[in-house]
């Protein structure tokens, strides 16, 4: 135990055993939301062999109305997210030189603004569905589909910068088995987002549903990474250390403490 202490440099604490509630609901409240609709949709015929959008299975009836709550909660919990995302790798960028640090400053700014678009995209499909005005609805499926998915791809940027510094981990070159996960999770919804464009356009929907739902289940998978990373208490630790890599991912920044206050902290948890 000793030896461990002296190998933790500092350490991320979040008091609160409800931040990351935010992420949990972002994995599941989609998941859930088609599990409930898709049944629905078939039994009145909405959805078929032919078309069987995810659009498709919330665009009228009862289905519409839990469409609408599940792609509402499901913003919201994309943007909450976001916000904590944005505040974790702000903290973690002063550790680094000036230049890198300006450099996550900007990368960090632009990703929370594509969550933003892309959440506020996911409220514009629940508000507009595809039987109503299919133009404003193809473009707020659009805007939040392609906003989530430069979201994703420049948070691997972002941990790759991270985890390639001397400050968070001395094997630069190696990245986590985690980050490679979502590397290969972005290519796959790089793949779908080509393929299902494609064959939209050119009249080929069974094609074009399967690359929706393709692209649908990589970026729910991308943050389950996340969540599956965080401990079973409280949002996950995030451990800064020269030994072994950090837990690349996500985290949630209240309190910085270092490895010496810890026990401290542990006999006062009510102070911050």
């Amino acid at each position: 135990m000793a030896d461990s202490a002296a190998q933790q440099t500092s350490q991320l604490v979040v008091p609160s055993r409800w931040a990351k509630a935010p992420l949990l609901i972002l994995c599941c409240a989609p998941l859930a939301t088609v599990t409930v609709t898709y049944p629905m949709a078939l039994a009145d015929g909405r959805v078929d062999s032919r078309d069987f959008f995810i659009s498709s299975s919330w665009d009228r009836g009862t289905e519409r109305r839990v469409g609408v709550i599940g792609l509402g909660i499901s913003s919201l919990a994309l943007a909450l997210v976001a916000l904590q995302r944005y505040t974790e790798v702000t903290l973690l960028a002063q550790r680094l030189l000036e230049e890198v640090c300006l450099r996550l400053h900007r990368l960090n700014a632009i990703a929370l603004g594509c969550a933003l678009v892309s959440a506020f995209g996911g409220l514009g499909v629940s508000g507009f569905n595809v039987g109503y005005i299919s133009t404003v609805h193809y473009s707020f499926a659009s805007a939040a589909y392609i906003c989530l998915f430069a979201y994703c791809l420049i948070q691997n940027r972002i941990d790759r910068l991270m985890l390639s510094h001397d400050s968070f981990c001395s094997s630069s070159s190696k990245p986590t088995t985690s980050h490679r996960c979502r590397v290969g999770l972005c290519c796959m919804s790089t793949l779908g987002i080509i393929v299902g464009t494609t064959t939209f356009n050119l009249g080929y929907l069974p094609a074009a549903a399967l690359c929706e739902l393709l692209v649908f289940g990589t970026q729910i998978l991308y943050f389950w990474t996340w969540l599956l990373l965080s401990r079973a208490g409280d949002a996950k630790e995030v451990c800064i250390s020269h030994v072994s890599p950090p837990l690349a991912g996500f985290a949630v920044q209240l309190t910085v403490m270092r490895a010496d206050d810890h026990r401290t902290a542990e006999k006062q948890p009510g102070e911050c």
